[in-house]
């Protein structure tokens, strides 16, 4: 079965604050994700996150595949989670659409003409 209304939520963090977001997930209850852990980034001039001595610290990113009609109750929830966080950690949201989502590869189906 295909599945169009859906989107990507990414959340950039800290990785010093990835169990928090962890936990946070899990009391909502929303376990569809994936974790990139150890990301070097550049967020604007001097806050840069290279994990040395000269730039220390590093990011992870959240990829999450959220129902469209919940992406807002999601983004709600997550603010309220990030005012509750340091101002001064990394903390930032994209969404972006899904244009197919397959949840399982072994049982979709290929049509002839989509093969060429």
């Amino acid at each position: 079965m295909e599945h169009y209304d859906y989107k990507q939520v990414i959340i950039f963090i800290n990785n010093s604050q990835k169990n928090g977001l962890v936990d946070f997930l899990d009391s909502i209850k929303y376990y569809g994700y994936a974790i990139v852990k150890n990301i070097e980034s550049s967020w604007e001039k001097g806050k840069l996150h290279r994990d040395n001595h000269a730039w220390p610290g590093s990011d992870c990113m959240f990829y999450l595949t959220v129902k469209a009609n919940e992406v807002d109750n999601l983004i709600l929830g997550l603010k309220r989670y990030r005012m509750k966080q340091p101002e001064n950690i990394v903390f930032g949201v994209g969404v972006l659409p899904v244009e197919k989502l397959i949840f399982n590869m072994y049982t979709h189906e290929i049509s002839s003409e989509t093969i060429k």
